[in-house]
């Protein structure tokens, strides 16, 4: 199975994949937790976010059939697991890409592929952010998925504009908002959310948040969730931490300069003058959280508009940066107020 995936790795990828150099391709990595493999000073490798692109580029050097070495342009080092199970990078001569074989396997999905090295290891992102090497079977090679790029975008922490450009170029969906918003809202319905006492208020478990965000971001969907509490928890995540609110920042300014006491008619103006994307998404989540609004669902939920207000506000708006703690706080007051007249008019 490895060895006919790499021997159909390059049909199925596109050339956009690759930088090509010479007789050498150079290729990105990046992890199942949405972060990028370089190496530090130390040698060392790590995961961690795009900031200089070359850092994160490897030259691939076809050793043999069915394996492959891999050499970081920025630095010339190459892959290297040890016997302490620390993956390194070393600085060999070019003729020596042989000692570095790791082979390269994958599930049906072409843009995600696994690695192990020579000692029949598997890299893996440790939550520290180094990367180490795992002993497992061959059935856990999606554990250990690494993308080669093009990518598609984060998710948490990524831009709408780039996860619906992406969507469509794919064209596997019709939806008219990042997929996983879709999904995650359908499974707080499927789940029972509406009928969930504390819904959207309670937390989930850490853990099952962090494996959660780590399958969602290597391009998955979760067919199944144990709790309602976890994709509620992660829709609100999801939203908070992209990389521009749902409500953008020019129009949060517009928001705060009105005040109190902002008309629907006001609201609306603003809606309209946002990008089509984030607007389309904005509307979706209120339309959502509406059907929580009906008497017989917030007579069991206890979420009113009120609450719901409190607790969408700063996972739609955000404060700059370099607000105080005095605007901050009167800033929340007119966000929450700023959600509850959109749930009350929308």
């Amino acid at each position: 199975m490895f060895t006919k995936f790499v021997d159909d790795l390059a049909n199925n990828l596109s050339e956009d994949s690759f930088e090509f150099s010479g007789t050498t391709r150079t290729l990105r990595l990046r992890t199942c937790h949405g972060t990028y493999i370089h190496s530090n000073a130390s040698g060392h490798m790590r995961h961690s976010t795009l900031k200089d692109s070359s850092e994160f580029t490897w030259e691939e050097g076809s050793v043999s059939k069915g394996r492959k070495a891999f050499r970081n342009v920025s630095n010339q080092r190459f892959l290297c697991v040890e016997r302490d199970s620390k993956v390194v990078c070393d600085r060999p001569k070019p003729q020596d890409f042989e000692s570095f074989l790791v082979e390269i396997g994958g599930d049906n999905d072409t843009s995600r592929n696994s690695i192990v090295a020579h000692n029949s290891r598997f890299l893996c992102a440790h939550p520290s952010g180094t990367i180490v090497v795992n002993r497992y079977g061959p059935q856990n090679w999606e554990s250990f998925h690494l993308e080669v790029g093009p990518f598609s975008p984060f998710l948490f922490g990524g831009s709408l504009k780039d996860m619906m450009a992406h969507q469509k170029k794919l064209g596997k969906s019709q939806n008219e908002i990042p997929d996983i918003i879709f999904s995650l809202a359908g499974a707080i319905r499927s789940l029972g959310g509406h009928s969930s006492t504390g819904i959207f208020r309670l937390s989930a478990d850490s853990n099952r948040v962090a494996s959660c965000k780590a399958v969602l971001n290597s391009g998955r969907l979760i067919d199944e969730y144990e709790d309602v509490n976890l994709p509620a928890h992660l829709l609100k995540a999801f939203l908070r931490e992209l990389k521009e609110p749902v409500v953008p920042f020019d129009v949060y300014a517009l928001i705060i300069k009105a005040g109190e006491g902002m008309l629907w008619e006001r609201a609306s103006e603003l809606i309209r003058t946002m990008d089509s994307v984030h607007a389309t998404v904005l509307i979706f989540i209120i339309k959502f959280l509406q059907s929580f609004l009906l008497p017989a669902y917030s007579a069991v939920t206890l979420m009113n508009s009120n609450n719901l207000s409190l607790m969408f506000a700063h996972n739609l708006l955000r404060c700059p940066s370099n607000t105080s703690p005095a605007e901050m706080l009167t800033n929340t007051k007119l966000e929450s107020s700023f959600v509850k007249l959109l749930l009350e008019n929308v």
